[in-house]
């Protein structure tokens, strides 16, 4: 039997869940264009960071990404998108999907579902094109299961019962054959589980339309024939129309293709038919010379010689021949056609299934993943409790019984401000090692219609609160009860609730520098050189007094300043009398009633600088929201990004 055969008893209708749509869609496309938008009108209008790095000149003329194509997908078919890196092929799946905006682009043209013209937002919206990128984002700790039991809570028609959302799981996972893998965490999958993972996240909305991008790369000859085999299936079996880019096809890989769409550089339509029409093309018309369609590919995309010049000629050829031909007349026929029979049904009907969830339902189904993961995830578990208990151990025993110590206001200083600097590296490391990487999948699965950036952040905020108020109490209890600072209840409660503030504030600190990056070597690159000027700023190390005042500012944004003087005046007011009875020493009394002035502060604000502390907390959060949802907006970018080299 063959492998074709093998994958086509695996795609059998669920009985045991409603179904989302049978809608046959026939997709097309009328001279689309896509271009970049002119350097001098974007950069500034844009506020991307990334626009600078791109643009290293003030004037920079446009770059055409794709350059008036044309063509269509039917049902039960297979589209095959081929062509040179840089011809445009993740561009064209972007703008057939809608997932891209006009603010960094300049689009042009038309797309079309059964005939009738859509928009971006329609596209994205209807849930009939479902899109596999070339690079997905998974949490690595989840399970092959729970990634997928997450996708359907908040992907699948607001109708469904849960049970039937987990019906549809279970019937994905067998109809891709991931039972034997579906228990195993998404790190521990191999790469071709993961390009049937990313299948299965998208077919599990059953579309009518499969846009996938490149499932191959990176694979070997057998899995890559495997994936092929899963998708030629969808389209036989369950009656999907079915657009795949391709970027070293094999003549095998061939058999399952039914159209053939070759872009060459600048974006330029060379062909779009059949094997046999494509060969007849090239071969006839062209006059290369080649006995398989990927030799005629290799050609265009390199010439025997490596000139460029020969490269842009070559390629040009073939694009005006095919421009002039007969299957160029017929494909624009053949779409003028489909427009006769357009049905805007076919996106009405299918909308009405495919509501946004409720702020509640996002709300529980993020923090229901978020803890999930965190149970294997080292960095919030092993890390938080071993490292930084151990730490603060060790920390007690240095600082242990201080009271019989003969420089007891430094070592409370000193004890103050390890305080500090333990709450706030450790609360900031941990979000700046996971935050960059969620934010990118977040980000992205807003895109797609799952959650609201609002609902995302709210999740993040609720689920980190817990960590970040048993986290410093567990460390400052250790330390102040074995360094015996003050054996009263109340001055107890005060220094932990100071804690945990300075814990949420270096919380929000790292989430405001891992809104920047989308890596955690970025975010963490970017915030140790801040953080260790604000640690200088505290006023440990140096007299607040002889800050220029130029910098002075920048005390007053630094959490160590607030936590480290509030921890001073905490003790050196409201604790004064209490260590001189404890201690038994009148020099510590002498010394403490001076101490606050010394390092000029004030006795009586205490509350203020909880208040501006609290302030500084907000704000940070407020910025780190504001960042992302500036993200969001230029994240269709991004995906029309990966196809093309940037210009130097």
């Amino acid at each position: 039997m063959s492998e074709t055969n093998e994958h086509s008893r695996l795609f059998l209708p669920s009985k045991s869940s409603p179904s989302t749509s049978t809608t046959e869609v026939t997709i097309s496309w009328s001279n689309l264009h896509v271009e970049t938008r002119n350097s001098s009108s974007s950069c500034w209008s844009s506020i991307s960071s990334s626009c600078f790095r791109r643009h290293k000149k003030k004037q920079e003329k446009s770059r055409i990404l794709l350059q008036d194509v044309s063509g269509t997908a039917r049902t039960g078919q297979i589209l095959a998108v081929m062509g040179t890196s840089g011809a445009g092929k993740t561009t064209l799946m972007n703008a057939l999907s809608g997932h891209y905006g006009d603010n960094l682009l300049v689009p042009s043209g038309n797309v079309y579902l059964n005939g009738f013209p859509t928009t971006d937002t329609e596209r994205r919206k209807s849930g009939h094109i479902g899109y596999v990128e070339q690079q997905e984002y998974f949490i690595d700790t989840v399970s092959l299961e729970e990634h997928l039991i997450f996708q359907a809570m908040l992907r699948l028609p607001s109708e469904w019962t849960d049970d039937e959302r987990r019906s549809r799981v279970k019937n994905t996972i067998a109809q891709l054959h991931l039972n034997k893998c579906m228990k195993n965490t998404i790190n521990q999958l191999s790469g071709g589980e993961k390009k049937r993972l990313a299948l299965a996240s998208v077919f599990l909305t059953e579309p009518s339309v499969l846009l996938i991008d490149e499932p191959t790369s990176g694979l070997d000859s057998y899995l890559a024939m495997h994936i092929m085999g899963t998708i030629h299936s969808m389209a036989i079996e369950q009656r999907k129309t079915v657009i795949v880019v391709i970027h070293q096809p094999t003549s095998s890989m061939f058999d399952l293709c039914d159209i053939i769409f070759l872009l060459v550089k600048g974006g330029r339509q060379a062909f779009y038919g059949t094997k046999d029409e494509a060969l007849e093309f090239f071969i006839k018309q062209c006059h290369l010379s080649s006995s398989s369609i990927d030799g005629f590919i290799e050609q265009l995309a390199a010439p025997p010689n490596r000139n460029a010049d020969d490269d842009t000629k070559i390629q040009t050829q073939v694009a005006e021949k095919y421009a002039s031909s007969e299957q160029a007349l017929a494909l624009k026929e053949t779409v003028e056609h489909q427009l006769t029979l357009g049905n805007n049904t076919v996106l009405t009907d299918r909308m009405k299934l495919f509501k946004n969830p409720t702020f509640g339902r996002q709300v529980k189904w993020l923090l229901w993943r978020s803890f999930v993961s965190d149970t294997r995830n080292s960095v919030r578990t092993t890390f938080v409790v071993f490292r930084t208990v151990v730490l603060a151990c060790i920390f007690g025993i240095i600082y242990f019984q201080l009271c019989d110590s003969g420089h007891f206001i430094q070592n409370v200083n000193a004890v103050n401000f390890t305080v500090v600097a333990l709450t706030v590296n450790t609360s900031a490391y941990v979000i700046l090692s996971t935050m960059p990487i969620n934010n990118k999948i977040g980000i992205r699965e807003n895109h797609r219609g799952m959650f609201s950036i609002l609902t995302y952040y709210v999740s993040v905020v609720v689920h980190d609160f817990p960590m970040l108020i048993i986290f410093p109490l567990l460390v400052n209890s250790i330390i102040y009860w074995m360094s015996d600072m003050d054996n009263t209840w109340s001055h107890y409660l005060a220094f932990i609730a100071v804690g945990i503030l300075v814990s949420n504030t270096a919380a929000a600190y790292g989430q405001f520098f891992a809104s920047f990056s989308s890596t955690i070597e970025g975010a963490i690159s970017a915030s140790v050189p801040i953080l260790q000027i604000f640690t200088i700023l505290s006023g440990f190390f140096l007299s607040l007094t002889h800050i220029p005042a130029a910098l002075r500012v920048l005390q007053y944004i630094s959490p160590h300043y607030y936590a480290y003087t509030t921890f001073m005046i905490l003790e050196w007011k409201t604790g004064s009398l209490t260590h001189q009875l404890n201690c038994s020493r009148s020099e510590n009394y002498l010394e403490s009633t001076s101490h606050v002035s010394s390092y000029n502060y004030s006795r009586l604000d205490f509350c203020t600088r909880i208040l501006r502390h609290s302030s500084v907390n907000i704000n940070s959060q407020h910025l780190a929201f504001n960042i992302l949802m500036l993200a969001l907006l230029f994240v269709s970018k991004t995906y029309l990004t990966t196809d093309y080299k940037p210009l130097t």
